[in-house]
Formats: C-alpha cells, structure tokens, sequence
C-alpha cells in the first residue's frame, strides 16, 4: 500500500510502499479512494491521516486523524483508522 510519509523537520514528503498493513485494510483504502499518510509526532508513536476525500469550504481536505499508541503495530493503527474512515463516511 502506498502512503505518504512527512519527514521532520522540514516536513519533506515521501511516497513510500508498506507491507505492515491487513490485506483486506489495504484494499478497503484503495477500493474508497482514501489517501493515507502519517509522521511522526513522538518517538516511536505516529499521526496517521486519512484523506477520505471531503473538503472544508475553503477547499483544504477534511482528514480523519489517528494517534498511535506507544507499542501498537501499523496492522493495528491502520485498522483503526479505516473504522474511523469508515465511520465518517457512513455519516455523510
């Protein structure tokens, strides 16, 4: 699946393959056009973005934000990101 990571400090942007995600997450974010991407706020822990394709007035994406707990592998973030994707666009 591929993802966007932010590097710090200047925020330089990557787009980066990763396997540490369930294979039925990977083809729930392909299949609904969500973009992920994430940095990393602290070490070891991450925000991880979710853009499910909503946008403010302005026009800047509405995104669905995650917060890693300290230990929590990337299968599992992932999957709760895609539960609170899932939960804003059924919401709609």
């Amino acid at each position: 699946m591929l993802v966007t990571i932010f590097e710090r400090p200047d925020g330089r942007q990557n787009l980066i393959e990763i396997a540490n995600v369930y294979p039925e997450d990977a083809t729930w974010f392909e299949t609904n056009g969500v973009e992920v991407s994430m940095e990393e706020i602290h070490e070891g822990r991450y925000a991880i973005y979710g853009d499910i394709g909503m946008r403010a007035d302005d026009g800047t994406p509405i995104e669905i934000i995650y917060l890693t707990k300290t230990g929590e592998t990337c299968q599992d973030a992932l999957r709760e990101l895609r539960t609170m994707c899932e939960n804003a666009q059924s919401s709609r």
